[in-house]
């Protein structure tokens, strides 16, 4: 990337860092400032195999630490739209091209549930979204997701079903990269079978 995109992404982490510090409701443990920076990692570590092009790199960054600034409503649902709005202002004001916004906004939306990216750099997000899945983070992501949504809800969610819930969807989830298919999804399926051998319980034990 040049100089004016290196330093549009470092003012990114500073306004992002803030929104998660003084605008994100604590109860978003899962949806939180810790994991924004997890998933650009994950998407510095993606993009560095497959070398993209200093725009591409641009759009990807910025995506990434934007994608989930729109919990900052309160409100889980559909928050990428708002993602986007935050996104889409703060690349106006450093006077990005507009084409660049409409890709990033893309690629935001791409990480809604069920994920639909159009092309690579969608795909390299949605993969660092869900980085977690293939590692050894999966039990405690999944113990801050509980969390988090049993607050969000008020709602208690018994392991039991919070076990079932966790295979059904790391069954249905696939990867997009050939990266992340070949690094992260046999781990992933070691928490599968965990997970459907132990019944939930030995997960419990693992994250508190």
């Amino acid at each position: 990337m040049n100089e004016q995109q290196l330093q549009i992404i470092k003012d990114a982490r500073k306004v992002v860092t803030d929104i998660f510090y003084h605008k994100v409701n604590p109860l978003f443990v899962f949806h939180n400032l810790g994991h924004t920076i997890q998933v650009v990692n994950a998407a510095e570590e993606i993009e560095g195999y497959y070398q993209l092009d200093k725009n591409d790199q641009f759009v990807l960054l910025i995506s990434a630490w934007f994608h989930d600034t729109g919990f900052s409503t309160g409100v889980a649902e559909c928050h990428e739209k708002e993602s986007i709005k935050l996104a889409s202002d703060f690349l106006y004001q450093h006077h990005v091209h507009p084409e660049v916004i409409l890709q990033v906004s893309s690629c935001i939306q791409a990480t809604k549930m069920p994920q639909v990216p159009l092309n690579l750099v969608e795909k390299i997000l949605c993969d660092s979204d869900l980085f977690h899945l293939g590692n050894d983070t999966f039990h405690k992501r999944s113990s801050y997701l509980k969390q988090e949504l049993q607050a969000y809800f008020k709602k208690p969610i018994p392991q039991d079903e919070w076990c079932r819930l966790n295979i059904t969807f790391l069954q249905s989830h696939n990867y997009f990269t050939g990266y992340c298919q070949q690094k992260l999804e046999p781990v992933k399926q070691i928490w599968v079978k965990e997970l459907q051998k132990t019944g939930g319980d030995d997960l419990g034990k693992a994250t508190g």
